[in-house]
């Protein structure tokens, strides 16, 4: 009896071994024969890879049997570590993440490499990034030329730039990025502007990915509304630290763009567009700034002050706009002094509010702009002409430290695209520009064919 069992315990070793590679054949084996169940607490004994696919594919997944497993065959195995890390940035844990990217990567996986390069570029770790791509470069990966190219734009470095602009054409000649590149002046070459018009705009960029977004922007702005109205010279790249902007995440972006002022070839461009890795999106004598990651929406929004358009959410404490009566400086704004019209008579007072707002030709006679109440004058449009042109108070200016009797008015009672980016740019305002259209425009960033090439 005892040779028998020695002769099972053999034979079922023999088993485990030959099929420790093969889980579909030994999950069977352990699910139909009563006899093969023996193997599983001796393949887990001998720590065979057969046991832990088993558990793998009998656990659900996240349960500490499917992780204890998982993370034994992870180890030796590029396709389940990149499947861990992957489970790992699902769940939000960020460093377990970046341990299996970089186990896949090691085992020679290449999407997780390529993954994790571009992790280290948005991290700026930019030498490391360059280190791994030297390391596990595939030269059939069209991606990685990609990678090469934004590090050599990230570094300035232009030699590095054309060899793998090079290397590119040659592997994937037809490739989108390529063309995208081609519409952007980079290292001096030469393009000539294309379009002209009274609102014309001179993009700068700055790195691999501002360049892809700056061209989608401009794509979707010539089908846009705002296409009717504006265009773009072809773009120029400029590495980031000739730039010397200010642009944390947390901060307006501003840059010393006067540096610009020899180096560009602005065509007949009024206007700056500059595009950063990150920052908060604003206007600012005549330079349109964005960070890379902001959507069309915001740029609309920074578009429409070029235009003569102020904001309807709250301003900055003690802004310019709010410290004293404003009637005509915007196109959907008055700020008007409340104690001043209020104490007037009634037979002079809506003439007078209506002479300090830009809009006045859109109020019918029979729109009320004040009302009388019990506790006195009220000036704006009531709640019952919600659907009319009128004045409505609007949001501009409530951030004011010191009340000097001034509110802030806009045309409209609904909400637009001047105080939420998602909502649409009312139909009115695009009438109040059209019968004006550089009334409120704000002041050029460029003299016209001043500036010389490089």
């Amino acid at each position: 009896m005892k040779g028998i069992l020695v002769g099972i315990v053999i034979a079922i070793s023999f088993i485990v071994t030959v099929f420790t590679h093969h889980t579909d054949i030994l999950s069977f084996l352990l699910k139909h024969d009563v006899t093969a169940r023996i193997a599983l607490p001796l393949a887990k004994r001998f720590h065979l890879n057969g046991y832990h696919h088993f558990i793998r594919n009998t656990s659900t997944q996240g349960s500490i049997r499917w992780l204890t497993s998982t993370t034994y065959l992870a180890n030796s195995d590029a396709i389940l570590a990149f499947e861990l890390a992957n489970y790992f940035d699902d769940l939000g844990r960020t460093v377990q993440q970046k341990l299996w990217l970089k186990k896949a990567s090691e085992l020679k996986h290449t999407e997780a490499s390529l993954l994790r390069i571009k992790t280290l570029i948005k991290e700026q770790k930019l030498v490391l990034a360059k280190q791994l791509l030297d390391r596990d470069f595939l030269s059939e990966e069209a991606q990685a030329y990609n990678l090469l190219i934004e590090l050599a734009l990230l570094q300035g470095d232009k030699e590095a730039y054309f060899e793998a602009k090079k290397q590119l054409q040659a592997l994937a000649p037809k490739s989108n990025i390529l063309t995208e590149l081609a519409k952007v002046s980079i290292f001096s070459d030469k393009l000539n502007p294309v379009e002209k018009c009274d609102i014309s705009f001179f993009p700068v960029v700055t790195n691999f990915t501002s360049i892809l977004r700056i061209n989608q922007f401009i794509e979707q702005t010539k089908h846009s509304r705002f296409g009717q109205y504006v265009c773009f010279n072809p773009a120029k790249y400029l590495p980031l630290e000739q730039l010397h902007c200010q642009h944390d995440i947390s901060n307006r972006i501003d840059c010393r763009v006067n540096v610009l002022n020899t180096q560009l070839q602005t065509g007949s461009s009024r206007y700056l567009l500059v595009m950063v890795p990150q920052g908060g999106a604003n206007v600012n004598n005549g330079v349109l700034y964005l960070d890379q990651h902001d959507g069309i929406d915001v740029f609309y929004h920074e578009l429409a002050h070029i235009l003569g358009f102020v904001d309807e959410y709250p301003l900055p404490l003690n802004h310019a706009k709010c410290a004293s009566e404003q009637t005509h400086f915007s196109h959907n704004v008055a700020v008007l002094n409340i104690k001043q019209l209020t104490a007037l008579e009634k037979t002079q007072r809506r003439e007078r509010i209506l002479a300090n707002v830009p809009w006045r030709d859109k109020i019918l006679p029979s729109t009320p702009v004040y009302v009388e109440t019990p506790d006195g004058i009220e000036i704006g449009t009531p709640a019952n002409y919600q659907a009319a042109v009128g004045l409505f108070r609007t949001n501009t200016c409530n951030r004011q430290s010191v009340s000097k009797g001034l509110q802030a008015y806009k045309p409209i009672s609904m909400r637009s695209k001047m105080e939420y980016f998602e909502l649409d740019f009312p139909e009115l305002y695009w009438q109040l520009f059209d019968e004006d259209k550089t009334r409120f425009l704000m002041p050029a960033f460029f003299t016209i064919d001043k500036f010389a090439a490089p």
